[in-house]
Order: C-alpha cells, then sequence, then structure tokens
C-alpha cells in the first residue's frame, strides 16, 4: 500500500502510516497538530503525542515512539505551512475528515484488490 501501486500522494502514504506504525484510528490521525509531531525546526519528534481530546476512552494523552519507517514517511510529506493541522481538510478551516480519508483507503484497497480491510474508526 505505500509503494507506487499504493497510496499516491506523500501526504496519504505519512496519513496512513501514522495509523500503521501507531496503531491509532483514523479520526485519531486526522485530529493531529504539526507540534503533535514536528519540532518548531520541522524535524519529526522521537515521539508523537496524542492528545487527550483526540483518544477514545478516558485514557489520556498517550505518546509513541517512531519507527524509522514512519519517520521515512513523515520526512517525505510536505507539512503545510500554514495552518495548525497536520492533514488539513478540502478548505484549510479544518483538519481532514475521517470519512474522507477513509475513501482514500477504500480507494486503494479496490485497487490493490484488497478485501476485509479497516480504517479502524
Amino acid at each position: 500500500m505505500f509503494g507506487e501501486e499504493g497510496f499516491q500522494s506523500f501526504r496519504d502514504r505519512a496519513l496512513f502510516g501514522l495509523c500503521r506504525y501507531t496503531a491509532a484510528r483514523i479520526s485519531e490521525v486526522c485530529q493531529m497538530k504539526i507540534s503533535d509531531v514536528f519540532l518548531p525546526s520541522g524535524k519529526v519528534k522521537s515521539e508523537i503525542v496524542f492528545r487527550t481530546e483526540t483518544t477514545k476512552g478516558e485514557y489520556g494523552q498517550k505518546t509513541v515512539k517512531v519507527s524509522p519507517d514512519l519517520r521515512a514517511l513523515l520526512e517525505a510529506y510536505d507539512v503545510p505551512e500554514k495552518g495548525i493541522y497536520l492533514f488539513p481538510g478540502r478548505h484549510g478551516r479544518s483538519s481532514i475528515n475521517p470519512v474522507s480519508a477513509s475513501h482514500l483507503f477504500k480507494e486503494v484497497c479496490d485497487r490493490l484488490e484488497l478485501h476485509r480491510v479497516s480504517t479502524h474508526i
């Protein structure tokens, strides 16, 4: 899914790479802020922060170490220069909608003929 035949953009690879390598739900990843993943210098943090308000349940803030594979996907992503969200929505006023992200995932799965897969909503 992360090769040339899968996700076509570095944004989509970073988005779904975060899901894959952190076991996060698509809704958690869609709400991430740039500061959750990147330092002010633009470098990827060693640990990713999942804020309390974006996680399911009452577990509070959690952090996940960044694997080398995830780091490569994040470093290839051209982070938005404006705004606060790591994955802005169509109009840039908020984050990408998890349903929209799920549609991207389904398109790749259909193209690759993958069945019984989920975005872990």
